[in-house]
């Protein structure tokens, strides 16, 4: 999906979810404007739904947990739930 940075326009899921410290969930990747730059790798990739998360220990961000589906429409309530857990 081309190289990481924190710099620049963000251009991946785990991109938006470090910057914003949030996590960030796509059921329609090819549809989030944010990611315009990679809608063909994704589309070529058969990548349709992400979830990224920040990962922090003992208040910093230590990394991050992202998971892609080929399925559109794939992280509903329960598997959001589930990576907050995870992700806690």
């Amino acid at each position: 999906l081309g190289d990481f940075s924190l710099q620049g326009p963000p251009l991946a899921p785990v991109e938006i979810a470090l910057r914003e410290n949030r996590i960030y969930v796509s059921n329609q990747l090819t549809s989030e404007p944010l990611l315009q730059p990679i809608h063909a790798a994704l589309r070529q990739a058969g990548l349709n739904s992400a979830i990224s998360a920040p990962l922090h220990t003992e208040g910093q961000l230590v990394g991050a947990l992202t998971l892609f589906a080929a399925e559109p429409d794939y992280f509903d309530t329960a598997m959001h739930e589930l990576v907050v857990e995870i992700s806690s």
